[in-house]
């Protein structure tokens, strides 16, 4: 086990040398020092040489808030099923307005009276989750088998 260890720590010595040999500017690893220019000393190098952590950015952070749709398996079955049932019921075919609205009137009922659940989104994930088999490039129909009938 020491001798493990002791090549570890010469392999580890190794490669801190090799740092050092690339001398002030440091190759592809560090930088050694402050560089002197003809402007100032470390006109070039800034005091902050590495880049924050991903998420810490307030542009990252902008961008990326809020929810995230699709994500849940069961939720998307939910949001399909009620679509099949509302085509079905309608005789299998629909405008994708008349449609989404009564998905999004089929989904509030599976809540009760007086849950606190945010509906912004609701229209945009009845569409979402429709199957692309559904959707016609020719009208604006939504078909329950996708063929007209």
């Amino acid at each position: 086990m020491a001798a493990a260890d002791d090549d570890l720590v010469a392999l580890n010595d190794r490669l801190e040398e090799s740092k050092e040999a690339r001398g002030v500017r440091g190759g592809l690893g560090r930088v050694k020092g402050a560089q002197q220019t003809p402007w100032g000393q470390g006109f070039f190098l800034s005091a902050k040489t590495k880049w924050e952590p991903a998420g810490s950015d307030p542009l990252y952070k902008r961008f990326t808030r809020g929810p995230v749709l699709g994500e849940a398996k069961a939720d998307a079955d939910i949001w399909r099923r009620h679509a099949e049932v509302a085509l079905t019921e309608a005789g299998g075919e629909m405008t994708w307005q008349e449609l989404r609205d009564e998905v999004v009137a089929r989904r509030g009922k599976d809540f009760a009276q007086g849950d606190q659940v945010d509906t912004s989104l609701w229209p945009f994930m009845a569409l979402a989750y429709l199957p692309e088999k559904f959707l016609s490039e020719e009208d604006a129909m939504v078909r329950l088998g996708g063929e007209p009938q």
